[in-house]
């Protein structure tokens, strides 16, 4: 060859290697500009994938069929990160497209996906990185470090050039071989730019490499063992899954402690569906536990990066999916990967189907969807959507199982929902007693709450059950409405911040209305009597009497007291008393005013504060006749020869008065009328004079039962069954049979009402027996003439 055409040649290849080294640098600018650069978004991808790209070059590394080792360590102090496996080395092939970024992988093995921006994407936690290994060609171990730390184009070139100097000397060695069998990338953080940036990268990098090493160990038979810092994870065993054949639990144990981790994975022919679960070997039963937000929801063998939010409630995996150049996600419309995401809906549908009827596998934690995009059907997509909704799978607080939604396309399950976490028990058992709704069994409730997003919380019941209602409308499975309401009442105002005035109360009509609207009664009932009377719809804006206003809602609630009622009460009254035509109305007594004197015959001193006027003036309340028929009564008195201070004890004692009322030939029929309506309203009539006669029955017979000298029978029902009325029994005393009237002495007062009673104290084979819920004794005759003070007793009616 002649010198003309050895200088072309020369020529050519400098041209060559010159055209091919712009084309590199060219290329590992622009991906060091898109690493540099890139959004926020991007950037926290990259600081996941590095590990990645790390892992996955190290499995296609693998020596023929055996699993790769790989150590993973971070010296935070040196800033060092050091990542080593024991698979084959590099070929001198592989180490000078590693450093020019001109090729994938560094083997000819079957590949993983696509490279995309590849191995370049470490340089986020450093731009220097130091390789050590040996060429598997001639045996001999290299170190060399890339240097990507350039930031301009001439600063790349430079260091590239550096670069390949260093890879022709590594080319041309002719040494002895070595036994190495290591890989390590070494990662000097010490040389970033941004020194915090790159711990965090390599610490998000690490954290996503934990959230998914159980997932990855399942899936990839490729790797023995993943040790990070001196913890060693690795697959312990694979079980079988009871129902499911081609299902298996894989048990992960590390060195660190005795914690495992368990994956539930369903092998499909071309896809597995992975989930993480807690399981029993003993019994062989297990709970699917939560997939965590940070993890992704596909796999290819190795994570699809932010495939998060896919919408799969499964992790699912396929060696056979198409992805993106950049693997974060993969291509939707194309026929094979629908035709693997067909193929897991069904598989899906089948686990579903299997652990329907089992509430504590926690089978909500198989339901919870993430969906990036929801705009876009697909029909694996809706078919999976649909098995949600319609499995009969959510156990009910009545211990039933029903879907979450009916056949009318309508959500029918409840889940209760506090604004406090520390109220949710308390809440649940308010709402649980509501009969007409399902609501979701308590221990599942929180699992099942995103799943079927219809929570129910305590100010939801206000519109539902409350508003335009009466408390008659409530259907409750145990508790009595008014129980109820105010247990209600309690929770509801535990889990607010602050009270809110349109809150539905109970009002004294039972209907409900705001709590702005209403007043609380602050004063004597017997007043609010006469104000309802007389303002006609008062009820409706006051609080019933039997709700419990909690603390902060009482504070704030508007009071009604005596003074407002009696204000109201005596300008009407007044109004009465000066309309000229008053005395011809007259005949007609309004029945407030009989009210108001009654009120005033029991609270002298008050009423005299509340009415200044009408007070004063209250002999104008009576009726015309009033005065001719208190003279009628002076003449029966008069005829009866009862002195003044017997008249004192007539006037309070019921009895007596109700024997005045007996001569009716001398009393008007109002009059008869007045003087009932004072007898039936003493303290000892309707249910409260019942219950104070079952307490004073009770008291005397275990009085008598504990006294030696009386018989009664065994029991008081027997006694009961023997007695002459309610209130007069048969005994023996010292063998001698005798009769016992008993009577209540509450407010140092017997009265006595039957005839019976009376027949029964005339016999000289009788006893008086009083109990006032305190004390329990015999009354004599003594005792009736001493404290009575009689001293004259007139014989006239006895003989």
């Amino acid at each position: 060859m002649s010198y003309w055409e050895k200088n072309m040649n020369g020529q050519a290849e400098n041209i060559k290697t010159e055209l091919l080294t712009q084309q590199i640098v060219g290329k590992i600018y622009t991906e060091v500009q898109k690493l540099t650069t890139s959004e926020q978004s991007i950037k926290k991808i990259y600081q996941q994938r590095w590990i990645w790209e790390l892992i996955q070059n190290a499995v296609d590394c693998k020596i023929n069929q055996k699993p790769i080792n790989i150590k993973i360590n971070f010296n935070e102090e040196s800033k060092i990160l050091t990542f080593a496996h024991d698979g084959v080395g590099f070929s001198l092939k592989n180490i000078w497209s590693l450093v020019t970024q001109t090729s994938s992988k560094q083997t000819d093995d079957v590949k993983t996906g696509e490279f995309g921006t590849g191995f370049i994407t470490t340089t986020v936690l450093s731009p220097q990185i130091t390789i050590k290994s040996y060429i598997v060609d001639k045996g001999n171990t290299f170190e060399i470090t890339i240097d990507r730390s350039g930031s301009t184009y001439e600063e790349i070139n430079s260091a590239v050039s550096n670069n390949i100097r260093t890879l022709e000397q590594i080319s041309n060695y002719t040494g002895e071989s070595c036994d190495r069998k290591e890989t390590k990338f070494v990662y000097n953080l010490s040389a970033s730019n941004d020194l915090e940036k790159s711990i965090t990268a390599v610490k998000e990098g690490l954290k996503n490499l934990k959230t998914h090493i159980a997932y990855l160990l399942t899936i990839n038979n490729s790797i023995g063992t993943i040790t990070i810092n001196d913890i060693a994870y690795t697959v312990q065993e694979n079980k079988p899954v009871r129902n499911l054949p081609t299902a298996q639990i894989c048990i992960i144990k590390n060195t660190h402690d005795a914690n495992k981790l368990y994956v539930f994975k369903y092998n499909s022919e071309h896809t597995s569906l992975l989930a993480p679960v807690q399981f029993n070997s003993s019994t062989n039963t297990l709970s699917f536990g939560a997939i965590l937000p940070e993890s992704v929801r596909l796999f290819c063998v190795f994570p699809l990066l932010n495939t998060n939010e896919f919408y799969f409630p499964m992790i699912l995996n396929s060696d056979q999916f198409k992805t993106k150049m950049d693997r974060d996600g993969i291509y939707m419309t194309d026929a094979n990967n629908v035709s693997l995401l067909n193929e897991a809906s069904i598989a899906y549908k089948k686990i579903l189907n299997t652990y329907k009827n089992f509430p504590t596998a926690n089978i909500y934690n198989l339901c919870d969807i993430n969906d990036s995009d929801p705009f876009t059907t697909y029909e694996w997509k809706n078919s999976i959507q649909k098995e949600i909704n319609c499995q009969p799978m959510v156990l009910t607080n009545k211990n039933t199982l029903i879907s979450i939604y009916d056949e009318k396309g309508k959500k029918q399950v409840y889940v209760p929902a506090s604004k406090k976490e520390q109220n949710f028990q308390d809440v649940y058992d308010v709402v649980k007693e509501l009969a007409d709704i399902h609501i979701t069994s308590f221990p599942y409730s929180k699992g099942w709450r995103e799943i079927i997003n219809n929570n129910i919380f305590l100010s939801d019941i206000q519109k539902k059950y409350f508003e335009g209602k009466s408390i008659n409308d409530l259907n409750l499975e145990n508790n009595t409405p008014l129980d109820w309401l105010n247990r209600y009442y309690s929770v509801l105002d535990k889990d607010q911040e602050q009270i809110n005035m349109s809150t539905l109360f109970l009002n004294a009509e039972n209907m409900f209305e705001p709590f702005s609207d209403l007043k609380k009664l602050d004063g004597h009932s017997d007043l609010l009597d006469i104000l309802i009377t007389i303002t006609p719809g008062i009820e409706k804006k006051l609080l019933h009497s039997s709700v419990d206003l909690p603390n902060r809602y009482n504070a704030k609630i508007s009071k009604l007291t005596d003074n407002a009622m009696a204000q109201s009460i005596e300008g009407k009254a007044l109004e009465y008393i000066g309309r000229k035509n008053f005395q011809t109305k007259s005949e007609t007594l309004p029945d407030f005013f009989e009210a108001i004197l009654k009120f005033f015959s029991k609270n002298k001193e008050l009423s005299a504060q509340l009415f200044p006027t009408l007070y004063n003036e209250r002999s104008k309340l009576h009726s015309n006749s009033f005065s001719e028929e208190l003279n009628q009564i002076g003449d029966i008195i008069t005829e009866k020869e009862i002195s003044l201070t017997s008249l004192k004890q007539i006037v309070s004692s019921d009895q007596l008065l109700a024997t005045l009322i007996g001569d009716e030939e001398n009393l008007s029929t109002e009059m008869i009328q007045k003087l009932s309506h004072i007898v039936s309203s003493t303290p000892y009539s309707g249910k409260i004079f019942e219950s104070l006669i079952e307490r004073s029955i009770s008291d005397v017979y275990t009085e008598f039962v504990k006294n030696p000298n009386y018989e009664v029978p065994d029991t008081i029902e027997k006694w009961k069954s023997s007695q002459l009325s309610k209130t007069v029994f048969p005994v023996k005393k010292e063998s001698r049979k005798l009769y016992v009237v008993i009577r209540p002495s509450d407010g140092d007062r017997i009265i006595f009402y039957e005839d019976q009673e009376i027949d029964v104290l005339s016999n000289a084979t009788f006893e008086l027996w009083t109990d006032n819920g305190t004390d329990v004794r015999q009354i004599t005759l003594g005792d009736i003439l001493k404290t009575t003070q009689i001293t004259e007793v007139p014989l006239k009616k006895l003989f």
